[in-house]
């Protein structure tokens, strides 16, 4: 990967392709952008589009500076790289925390975007989702290191559908492991990036903004998402004007990167490449 220093933190990308719109791919919090390569750089390339993946700060090869850090601060790192690598304006599409940096970007820098695609990670917060952030915060706050295994357990009850959880345990031993691929405590800068993301879903005034966001904006949820439910996308949907939503029926938000990956990047070039105002007809 490249790297580059903006705002005195060194930042690892990748630029794929050298023609096309430039599409910024903005992973979950720990998701190192070659995650990208597994499922939606291929497609999208082949779509014409030129996708751009970061490490944002606190992941994989890019710099774990000491915190706090928050969703506006990780944002100003993602508008400094736009700048400097001269993309803007791009079409920015956020999993998750990247959704929420994404978010962000189209409130305090919306002349370096063309359009966001928020997947998973839209909507006011729920009932459970809250419990379970609070329970989160403070265990970690307890000073113990938790094992990996509480996290992989979390993340397959949210990620994945019921089904496949009650009936299907060769399918869900093969989701373990995928998940264990994954470090969940290892460094200052993963630990710091999951309370910036608490302390963003923890604020009752998040959704205030949305009414003002002019950003052309898809959201993508997935009908077994417990975290970002469709319910709270189209909450969502309705405040932001223009906003478009796509359910993905019968998935969980994990499938976004294997089961319906496919299906996903093509609705995500389709998006970008339709002329705007034109009906979307999901």
């Amino acid at each position: 990967m490249r790297e580059v220093v903006v705002g005195g933190v060194r930042l690892a990308y990748e630029v794929h392709g050298e023609r096309g719109d430039a599409v910024l791919l903005l992973g979950d919090s720990g998701m190192p952008g070659i995650a990208w390569e597994i499922a939606h750089v291929p497609a999208l390339l082949r779509a014409g589009l030129m996708p751009v993946t970061v490490d944002c700060c606190g992941t994989g090869a890019s710099e774990s500076p000491p915190g706090p850090y928050t969703i506006p601060l990780l944002a100003q790192d993602i508008a400094a790289l736009i700048e400097h690598l001269d993309l803007g304006p791009v079409h920015a599409v956020g999993l998750t925390q990247g959704g929420f940096i994404a978010e962000q970007l189209a409130v305090a820098r919306p002349d370096l975007l063309r359009s966001m695609t928020l997947i998973a990670s839209a909507g006011p917060t729920t009932a459970y989702h809250r419990i379970r952030l609070r329970a989160w915060q403070d265990l970690l706050e307890a000073g113990h290191r938790l094992p990996d295994e509480l996290f992989i357990a979390d993340r397959s009850v949210h990620g994945l559908p019921m089904s496949l959880l009650q009936d299907s345990d060769e399918d869900v031993e093969k989701w373990i492991t995928t998940f264990s691929l994954r470090t969940y405590q290892e460094s200052v800068g993963l630990q710091e990036q999951h309370a910036a993301c608490r302390a963003w879903l923890l604020d009752s005034e998040r959704g205030a903004h949305w009414p003002s966001i002019r950003t052309r904006c898809l959201l993508i949820a997935f009908q077994h998402d417990l975290l970002f439910p469709p319910s709270a996308a189209r909450r969502c949907a309705a405040r932001i004007r223009g906003a478009e939503l796509v359910v993905m029926p019968g998935a969980g938000s994990a499938d976004g990167f294997l089961d319906t990956a496919d299906k996903i990047s093509a609705i995500i070039a389709r998006f970008i490449q339709r002329p705007h105002g034109t009906p979307g007809g999901w």
